[in-house]
């Protein structure tokens, strides 16, 4: 009885390690195909987005829209549910396309969608909208 405890926990255990490990972001890569990914360079605190995403999470979670905005300091502020890896942090500044940008769209097929120096999130939202794959999406929900 104590034996089959034992491997019973060591199951359990393994079992949340690799669930855990697997809702750990290290690349965008992970989000391809379920994501549409925004990422903002920020003068101001990164915190400031928090009301931001608060604000418009029905039409970003809507738009399968993942936020990373990260301020001077390096720090980050996220919607994303799962942990984060520290090194993403460098590889998510590399996706914007020039030194100006303050912002970059990346669409669920990776690519660079869309990208500016004046963040406004209505845009964004209409630039998502005007996306073919975001089209079939709203035409898929209506035929449910």
């Amino acid at each position: 009885m104590l034996k089959c405890f034992f491997w019973l926990a060591i199951t359990v255990t393994t079992v949340y390690a690799v669930a855990h490990q697997a809702s750990t972001l290290r690349t965008l890569k992970q989000l391809e195909w379920k994501n549409r990914v925004l990422i903002v360079l920020s003068k101001q605190p990164a915190v400031l987005f928090k009301k931001l995403i608060k604000d418009h999470s029905i039409a970003i979670n809507e738009r399968d829209l993942v936020l990373f905005v990260i301020d001077r300091t390096s720090q980050m502020v996220s919607n994303y549910s799962g942990g984060i890896d520290a090194s993403l942090l460098g590889s998510l500044e590399s996706k914007l396309p020039d030194g100006n940008a303050a912002f970059a769209l990346i669409g669920k097929d990776g690519g660079l969608k869309y990208y500016g120096n004046q963040l406004d999130i209505v845009e964004v939202f209409n630039e998502i909208d005007r996306m073919p794959m975001r089209r079939w999406e709203l035409t898929e929900h209506s035929n449910h």
